[in-house]
Formats: structure tokens, C-alpha cells, sequence
């Protein structure tokens, strides 16, 4: 027996005022009906690196308004969205510098390390990514505030449909 596992993967939306995407919203909602009309439906959705332009509330209200929001309630509660935030979803002058985080590969290792100590690390960085956890989590489903968890983004399991 054959499983099929259908996905949508929206990348590097760099939702922004005034930046005319809602041509392509309305192109990728529009196809989005067509595959589930057809029976063709994603069974999960990846939103993967810069949601926003610059990690912006008012940028994730956007998106929410004339994407996600309307993707939701198109593909229903059985299918999860899942977010993975960026470099341009982080507010610039707030917490610690990602580069000085991670300078050298022992530096990388320690802060994505799925631990408490890992956990410790990512804090700092955790600040920067507010607007964007706050959005993820008041969605269930779209990975949530996993900068502050012992896990970090190491664990996620999906059940195959």
C-alpha cells in the first residue's frame, strides 16, 4: 500500500505595507481551492523563513489577514500549519545578536542543542522573535514558542494521513 503525503511549502513571503502581494495571495488561495475541489488537498502546510519583512506585529496581522487566515479555513482544521520563522522575522534591536550567538560551530551546536542548557542559550535570542511567537502562538498548530523550550525546534511529530 501507498501513502501519499500532499504539501504546500510557502517560503520567503516578506510580508510588508504596501508590497502587492494580493495578486499572489489571491493566485495561491485560488489554486489551493482547486486542489482541494479536486480531491488534491495538502495534508500539511510549511511556511518556512521570512514571514515578515522585519518581524513587525503589524506585518504578521497583515499575513494572518490576507493569507494564513484565509489558507486556515481553506484546508480546515485537519491539516496543520507549521511556521518556521527566519532571519527577517527577528526585530533587529532587541536581544542578542544571532551572529554572536553562533560563531563558531561549537557555539551553533550549544544554542540548538535540545536541552535545558540549549534552552538557556536560545533565550537571548527569543527576545528577538516576540511579534512572531505571539503570532504563532495564537494559532494552534503553527509551532508555537519553541525558541523557549528545551526541545527547540528539534521535535515535531506529524501522523501520516
Amino acid at each position: 500500500m501507498t501513502t501519499v503525503l500532499r504539501w504546500l511549502h510557502l517560503s520567503d513571503l516578506h510580508q510588508q505595507p504596501d508590497h502587492g502581494r494580493a495578486a499572489l495571495y489571491a493566485s495561491i488561495l485560488a489554486h489551493v481551492d482547486a486542489r482541494i475541489r479536486a480531491g488534491q488537498g495538502p495534508h500539511a502546510v510549511f511556511v518556512t523563513g521570512d514571514l515578515a519583512w522585519s518581524g513587525a506585529k503589524a506585518q504578521y496581522q497583515a499575513l494572518e489577514a490576507e493569507l494564513l487566515g484565509p489558507l486556515r479555513r481553506l484546508v480546515g482544521a485537519d491539516c496543520p500549519i507549521l511556521m518556521v520563522p527566519g532571519n527577517h522575522d527577528v526585530q533587529r534591536d532587541m536581544g542578542t545578536e544571532p551572529r554572536l550567538a553562533v560563531q563558531t560551530p561549537a557555539a551553533l551546536k550549544a544554542v540548538t542543542e535540545a536541552s535545558e542548557p540549549g534552552k538557556k542559550r536560545r533565550l537571548g535570542l527569543a527576545l528577538r522573535f516576540d511579534d512572531y511567537i505571539t503570532y504563532a502562538n495564537a494559532h494552534p498548530g503553527f509551532g508555537g514558542d519553541w525558541l523557549r523550550t528545551a526541545e527547540g525546534a528539534a521535535v515535531r511529530r506529524l501522523t501520516a494521513p
